[in-house]
């Protein structure tokens, strides 16, 4: 694959059709290095990595009233002033993804309709390869990584809705709205990005997950739905939360850096309350996985596909947006859980201290979560100002002897989309 050909949009179109006018969607990757970036090398990296993916070398277009990406020869743009550039405008060169750094952290910035956060990984380890080869060592160890010389497969850029499965059960993908939803959600300024960080000792948060024979995932959830009820205990509703299940594995299509992932609500119910803790994490891991089990994906899959289908078959740009209308509300009104998972990038993990991952644009709560050398990195985005539901959090993490760290805050103007 030398370059990209025009294609329609797919797996990213509740972004395409329904983002629009709105900050919602922005996906960003910090990395926090052990010492002050280096600005050449870093656009050096950058321009070294970006050869490797032609398939993200693209624009957005509308056509006809269907969304359409289009080979877009212009650089990408790299910035010294840690702040967001407006993506698919001239100040970005009409890319979906754009580069940044400020003393000594890298970022990343791109488009969920482009990529979803684990599809954004392999890039981002390629730019990190690239920096680190050019700075420290030109013989640095990364197994896995993306280079030059490693051939495209076809999978990597392969939409995901091409795959067809002959069950004809679709998963009903409609959430209650009978949960509990935080009162604060939507309260917030507009446009703008609140982060607070925290580095989770990876060993005393496992001891606690062995404890009701639990995992990672389980553990961050319990504690954001017990923040939850912690700072608001006089609600009658279940809590709920949703988790981004990834089905690329399901649908057997393992590299795709597109959006494969389904949404679904894990819930605190009032009768959790009164168990022992351990048996609230073996009740919260039961419903993970529960959900996250194969047939459920691949049910969920082809209720995206479905709606997919839809919109490409109407007519007009209007009654697509209208089609994908009610879906982003309904996530980003509940709080939601993201863990990407152990992040091993090589020898490149000697020069970054830290990394974590953030999503703009939701009313309520988001946290994501991300496994990097001896820690876990939580980055709680929020909605509403305020920092009760981080204190509680934190004080549960206290109660449980689970050691942490208070990792840096940013304050972000998030840019329109205009696309």
């Amino acid at each position: 694959m030398e370059k990209c050909q025009k294609i329609k949009t797919t797996s990213g179109n509740k972004f395409f059709y329904n983002a629009t006018g709105t900050t919602y969607g922005l996906l960003s990757i910090n990395f926090h290095m052990t010492e002050k970036v280096d600005g050449e090398v870093y656009r050096k990296a950058v321009e070294a990595a970006m050869e490797r993916y032609p398939y993200l070398c693209v624009k957005p277009e509308i056509i006809d009233g269907t969304s359409y990406l289009v080979p877009n020869e212009r650089p990408f743009v790299v910035t010294d002033d840690g702040e967001y550039t407006p993506l698919g405008e001239e100040a970005s060169n009409y890319h979906l993804i754009t580069f940044t750094y400020l003393d000594d952290e890298i970022r990343i910035n791109y488009d969920h309709a482009l990529l979803d956060g684990r599809g954004g990984l392999d890039p981002l380890y390629s730019v990190l390869y690239y920096y680190c080869k050019f700075k420290y060592d030109d013989n640095i160890n990364c197994p896995g990584v993306k280079t030059m010389e490693v051939p495209i497969a076809a999978d990597e850029y392969e939409s995901p809705y091409v795959k067809e499965f002959p069950d004809p059960e679709i998963a009903d993908v409609c959430l209650p709205q009978s949960w509990y939803k935080v009162p604060e959600s939507g309260t917030g300024e507009r446009g703008i990005c609140r982060i607070y960080t925290v580095l989770a000792d990876q060993e005393s948060f496992m001891s606690v997950c062995r404890s009701g024979d639990s995992s990672p995932a389980s553990l961050a959830t319990l504690l954001l739905l017990k923040a939850i009820d912690k700072v608001h205990p006089e609600h009658e509703e279940h809590i709920a939360c949703i988790m981004p299940a990834d089905y690329r594995a399901a649908i057997d299509l393992p590299g795709t850096h597109q959006n494969a992932y389904a949404m679904f609500p894990l819930l605190y119910h009032n009768k959790m309350k009164n168990m022992p803790l351990s048996s609230q994490l073996t009740a919260m891991r039961g419903q993970i996985i529960s959900q996250a089990d194969p047939d459920q994906l691949i049910k969920k899959f082809k209720a995206d596909q479905k709606l997919c289908r839809q919109a490409l078959a109407l007519e007009t740009l209007e009654e697509k947006r209208a089609l994908y209308g009610n879906g982003i509300q309904m996530s980003v009104t509940y709080p939601i859980l993201s863990y990407i998972g152990q992040c091993d990038f090589g020898d490149v993990k000697k020069y970054v201290k830290s990394m974590c991952l953030f999503h703009s644009g939701y009313d309520s709560i988001l946290l994501e979560m991300i496994a990097w050398g001896n820690s876990f990195c939580l980055a709680f985005s929020f909605g509403f100002e305020g920092t009760e539901y981080l204190d509680a959090y934190l004080s549960l993490l206290d109660e449980l002897g689970i050691k942490y760290e208070r990792g840096r805050e940013y304050r972000y103007h998030l840019p329109v989309r205009n696309y």
